[in-house]
């Protein structure tokens, strides 16, 4: 029953509308929480070192597909894996910030509940429009690129206090594993039932 009416908000489009908007926003705020760091570094090198923006910007390209007809199994497993794995990884490195004994503040509030709100669209999206194999794939290669990048070459984001780099790190894998163990499930149960070409029924 939740399910379906999950699937209802996911096909509708001024949900799907409105996701899109907050989205944008929300990418438009990363980088704005993000630009002492990025102005230091490379353009190429953003892309890498945004990881919540960048989710962000392609679960919006997602609504915005769906909003047009139309689905990519790529954009879709991108977006998912991301959106899913640094949403709670930040939850996660925050929360052990405030359990070191950082006080808690209002940047710290706004930056977890908009987090909780991309995971939660994760749940919205596939509740209507599971992956593929292939996108998991996609979103896989990204998330280990993204892995190397960040704690190999030292473009992973300003950590909260007293949480160490260590911290950072496992969680990232033991989430991202946890994400992709996830996604491969969901992917192979949704085999064969996807939908082709334009979804005629959004409302």
């Amino acid at each position: 029953m939740f399910n379906r009416y999950l699937q209802g908000m996911a096909k509708n489009r001024r949900w799907l509308a409105a996701l899109a908007v907050a989205d944008l926003v929300g990418f438009a705020y990363g980088v704005d929480w993000y630009w002492g760091q990025l102005a230091g570094l490379p353009w190429y090198a953003w892309p890498f070192t945004a990881d919540c923006p960048m989710s962000a910007l392609f679960l919006a390209l997602i609504c915005v597909f769906l909003l047009g007809g139309r689905r990519s199994s790529s954009l879709e497993g991108l977006g998912y894996v991301a959106a899913l794995t640094y949403g709670l990884w930040t939850m996660v490195v925050i929360g052990h910030s405030w359990l070191a004994g950082a006080r808690p503040t209002g940047d710290d509030f706004l930056l977890f509940g908009s987090h909780l709100g991309m995971v939660a669209e994760v749940i919205l999206l596939t509740s209507a429009y599971r992956p593929v194999p292939r996108g998991i794939w996609v979103g896989g290669t990204w998330l280990a690129v993204n892995a190397v990048l960040d704690y190999a070459a030292g473009l992973y984001p300003t950590l909260p206090p007293q949480t160490p780099v260590s911290v950072a790190f496992w969680a990232l894998v033991f989430l991202g594993a946890a994400v992709l163990a996830w996604g491969g499930h969901s992917s192979r149960s949704s085999t064969g039932q996807r939908e082709a070409g334009a979804v005629s029924w959004l409302r």
